[in-house]
């Protein structure tokens, strides 16, 4: 069974303590497949795979309207974070607003005064930095441009910008020295873990899957990972 799986989810440890769950409850030891949730969802709609777990991405949407995946079923979710350097570079101190906080470090990034590492290709990140970032006039400039004028060697030894998970982060995957969380985000920044199956493709076990990752066997998986991961009922 072909199941794909959000980077940022496989990273906060989730899924592994569903497969010791589902190992001890079904007998069953699943394989992940990590993979951007812009890729999960184009190769779920198409029938390459048998499920998905992914992050909330706009393409879901998408495949929702054309009639490709099905079972789409919220699971829990996580709150999003701009962390960077401990110094200051972007003026955040007085910032509580995480689209204009993001604004600002693109801003800074172009600047020459910060460093801004975009989120991955394809991510949920990527996707929900877009989406915040629309209406603010950084929006006309590309995030991931070099900056405008070049930036000090100072500037190059402190950690960039950048948007993780609470869930990321608290499992360790998201921190670093020298950095601290500058921004979270609110619930309407939050991202969704979601599952979803194909049309395209049915694996007799995918409907088991489903209705066993939104019980409570499942749901302690998530739990495991609190405050990172709030589960949806």
């Amino acid at each position: 069974m072909q199941i794909g799986v959000d980077p940022a989810l496989a990273a906060s440890g989730v899924p592994s303590r569903w497969s010791q769950a589902l190992a001890r409850d079904l007998g069953w030891t699943p394989k992940w497949h990590a993979e951007p949730a812009a890729r999960l969802l184009e190769r779920l709609g198409q029938g390459q795979l048998d499920a998905g777990v992914f992050l909330s991405h706009p393409m879901a949407d998408v495949l929702v309207q054309q009639g490709l995946v099905h079972n789409r079923t919220p699971l829990a979710r996580t709150a999003v974070y701009l962390v960077g350097p401990q110094a200051d570079l972007a003026g955040l101190r007085q910032q509580d607003d995480l689209a204009g906080a993001l604004a600002q470090v693109v801003l800074a990034h172009q600047a020459g005064a910060a460093r801004w590492a975009p989120p991955a290709a394809g991510s949920s990140l990527e996707a929900l930095s877009s989406r915040l970032l629309q209406g603010h006039v950084v929006s006309q400039l590309r995030a991931s441009a070099p900056p405008s004028r070049p930036r000090s060697d100072d500037i190059d030894r402190h950690p960039a910008y950048r948007l993780t998970t609470r869930a990321e982060w608290e499992a360790g995957g998201g921190a670093q020295a020298g950095t601290r969380v500058w921004v979270a985000g609110d619930e309407e920044a939050a991202l969704l873990a979601e599952f979803a199956l194909p049309m395209r493709r049915r694996h007799p076990a995918a409907r088991l899957l489903s209705q066993w990752l939104q019980g409570r066997m499942a749901e302690g998986a998530w739990r495991q990972g609190r405050p990172g991961w709030v589960p949806v009922r």
